[in-house]
């Protein structure tokens, strides 16, 4: 074995012996002086061959003399030759791993997290609701200035500059520090961007209007191509082809369970699928780096073929964690712990104080949409079980719960009507979404209400609208509303505000009727505010700082939001076509979370009690980091290696 001949070396002398019976003395003392274990008696070189030979003798032999460091040099040779060939391949250096922990690392997984910098120098992040730099080589993090509400970081080819989108809005900054450069406006939510290998343009995809294309010094973003009717590109990349061709890598969807890879041409406009796969990345080493679901943690590798545009074998895998992938050039690997809102999350029951009444529900994945009933009795959410969004009903008394659908497609949004004997919900199956109302005995089958990119948010207090998000291609989310006849029956939808600058959504009724809240970022950063209903009239900001999932309760004169983790308390007291709203007070510290702007609270009617989803206690004391492996390449051979 390899130790067995290191250990012969080092206390064993040659077997002289085996040398041919006539050899020269002397040609045994050059060999012995080229084959001392002390390297202080060991010939270093030719010339040290030289003085040895001219030190010894003449040999009484008619070879001539030029022969014998010719000879000692040769032996040297085949020497070094045998050992090389018997001995293994040179090792393979070691692949290094660390994790750095992050204070309020996003949570959000449309987009990354965490990229690295081509380079390798650098890993751009958002954490704390901004843009952050970490140095790898010193170990050292600094917010990026002017980067509030970043997500999505992406960086240019030469890792000087990193580009990201606040809203609707795609800027770009400097790696060294700045005032961010804005690039362009979208009107869909983001997706992902990628910049081109010449660092002229940049690709941004979008939820619902598929990817437009931007001069890296700024512009109107054009359409580069339409939306796939399959489901929404994510976490687009360029790959290398070394010509003019524009080939992208991305994955396409339904952003909760079913991806696919593709390779997308821009030019001719067609779209390869590859295989089943979430956040791929394409690396120097001739491979694509992905996940195999955005709800399933891992990271497999692809050998692919650039020229072939096809896998050249099967995948393997690499790691069984890891989420949100991005790879430099020098090989360097980095991953995210799996977001927030992917961790196991269960209903707790609330009072005024934050006092904990009960457990409602065990751990699930993906708790959202919480919805009362009118009564409060119970109460209506959506979770994740298998990898499929469905709808429970749980009891407030007892924690007892039903299943409310059943469908093979993702049910969310529950809303009851105010009679409280139906349900009104969003079904989404390949990227269409529908409107469905069912009795809450399940007496009958759901009943299409809606086809298009609607979202329930409240009814009238007579039952007579249905206030609703749109999200149209190529626009902004915008309150809509329908209205429903004495029969049942829906009227089309038509448009409560439709602004092009910001979005607004998740619209809820005062208790007379006549006045809705809802959220908009207008104001720059996400916030809560208040307009007349129907004609919209008297708009105006009333959370202080950045609200969220705002409720009006109906019988105690109270709006209740989130803000920076607490659950606030505003007294709105209406009479005719006026509102008084008084000071916002905290009622106790929240951790809930919206997860893609689904509700992560609720209020009993007379502000009382509040349904929470809220961390498991296991989950909720996990440090979120990110995970650095240096030189992961040679974790794959170990991987491989018998």
């Amino acid at each position: 074995t390899i130790s067995d001949t290191l250990a012969a070396v080092l206390k064993s002398e040659p077997d002289w012996s085996a040398m041919p019976a006539n050899t020269p003395p002397w040609v045994k003392r050059l060999l012995a002086r080229c084959l001392e274990r002390d390297k202080k008696n060991r010939l270093r070189d030719i010339g040290d061959a030289f003085l040895e030979e001219s030190s010894q003798p003449s040999p009484t032999s008619s070879l001539p003399r030029w022969i014998l460091p010719a000879a000692a040099a040769a032996v040297a040779v085949a020497a070094i030759a045998g050992w090389l060939l018997r001995s293994p391949k040179p090792i393979d250096p070691p692949h290094r791993s660390f994790a750095i922990p992050v204070e309020g690392l996003s949570t959000i997984d449309y987009a990354h997290r965490a990229v690295i910098s081509p380079d390798g120098k650098y890993i751009a992040y958002v954490a704390q609701d901004k843009l952050w730099l970490r140095d790898l080589a010193s170990e050292q993090a600094r917010p990026l200035e002017g980067t509030e509400n970043a997500e999505g970081p992406f960086w240019s080819p030469d890792s000087a500059e990193v580009a990201f989108a606040a809203g609707n809005v795609i800027k770009k900054t400097s790696a060294t520090g700045g005032v961010p450069f804005v690039l362009t406006n979208i009107a869909n939510s983001y997706r992902g961007g990628a910049w081109s290998p010449d660092g002229r343009s940049l690709v941004i995809s979008t939820q619902l209007g598929g990817l437009y294309e931007v001069s890296a010094s700024g512009g109107v973003a054009k359409p580069a191509l339409p939306p796939d009717p399959a489901g929404t590109t994510y976490f687009p990349q360029f790959l290398p082809t070394g010509t003019k061709e524009r080939i992208l890598l991305a994955s396409q969807g339904n952003r909760y369970q079913h991806q696919n890879l593709q390779l997308i041409d821009l030019d001719k406009g067609t779209r390869q699928l590859l295989r089943a796969g979430a956040y791929p990345i394409y690396t120097s080493t001739g491979d694509i780096l992905f996940q195999a679901s955005l709800r399933a943690e891992g990271v497999w590798v692809l050998p692919f073929s650039i020229e072939s545009r096809k896998p050249t074998r099967e995948a393997t895998p690499l790691l069984n964690v890891g989420t949100g992938l991005s790879v430099s050039r020098d090989g360097t690997l980095v991953w995210v712990d799996a977001a927030d809102v992917f961790s196991k999350r269960q209903l707790v029951y609330r009072d005024r104080t934050g006092k904990k009444l009960r457990i409602l529900s065990p751990p699930q994945s993906r708790v959202s949409s919480l919805a009362f009933s009118p009564d409060g009795s119970r109460a209506a959410y959506a979770s994740s079980e298998d990898g499929n969004d469905d709808i429970w009903i749980v009891e407030t008394a007892t924690g007892a719960r039903t299943r409310f659908t059943f469908a093979a497609e993702d049910e969310s949004n529950p809303c009851w009507t105010p009679s409280g004997k139906e349900i009104i919900f969003t079904s989404t199956k390949a990227g269409q979404r529908r409107l469905l109302i069912q009795p809450v005995d399940r007496s009958r089958d759901p009943k299409p209400v809606l086809s298009g990119p609607y979202t329930p948010d409240d009814w009238s207090p007579d039952g007579s609208i249905l206030v609703l998000t749109h999200v149209a291609p190529n626009s902004r989310p915008a309150v809509w509303a329908m209205r429903r006849k004495p029969d049942g029956s829906f009227d089309p939808p038509f448009a409560f505000s439709t602004s092009k600058s910001f979005m607004e959504d998740q619209a809820r009724f005062s208790p007379d009727g006549r006045f809705v809240i809802y959220h908009s970022n207008e104001s720059g950063t996400d916030g809560v505010f208040l307009r007349a209903f129907p004609d919209g009239t008297g708009k105006r900001p009333i959370s202080l700082r950045a609200g969220e999932t705002a409720r009006w309760s109906r019988e105690s004169r109270e709006i209740f939001y989130q803000e920076d983790g607490r659950l606030m308390s505003l007294p709105a007291q209406t009479n005719g076509s006026v509102v008084t709203i008084g000071a916002a007070v905290e009622l106790f510290r929240s951790s809930a979370k919206a997860v893609e702007s689904r509700s992560s609270f609720d209020v009993t009617a007379d502000g009382q009690r509040f349904l929470i989803a809220e961390p498991v206690e296991d989950e909720k004391a996990k440090p979120p980091a990110i995970h650095v492996i240096e030189n992961w390449p040679a974790l794959l051979r170990q991987k491989l290696t018998p």
